[in-house]
């Protein structure tokens, strides 16, 4: 007697690891394989990312929408945050 085959739809687990939330948040590297999967989790995670830090902004928000830091800046989210106030 034929067997229907169906096929299994696989379902990609989309969540962060703790690394990979580390780095969007504060930066530092190393959770990614590179910056566009870096990017990819940014615009999939950011609403629940920018929940977390209710009075500053994550590390990924400065890279990817407020067009990265300046070179004074070194990097530091507290000096990027400043000038982008003003």
């Amino acid at each position: 007697m034929p067997t229907t085959k169906r096929r299994r739809r696989h379902v990609r687990d989309t969540r962060l690891s703790p690394q990979q939330e580390l780095e969007l948040l504060i930066g530092g590297g190393g959770g990614f394989k590179d910056d566009s999967s870096c990017h990819a989790a940014w615009i999939e995670h950011r609403d629940e990312l920018m929940a977390l830090m209710p009075d500053s902004k994550p590390w990924a928000w400065v890279v990817y929408e407020a067009g990265g830091f300046s070179p004074e800046e070194g990097g530091r989210i507290t000096k990027a945050l400043a000038r982008l106030k003003n």
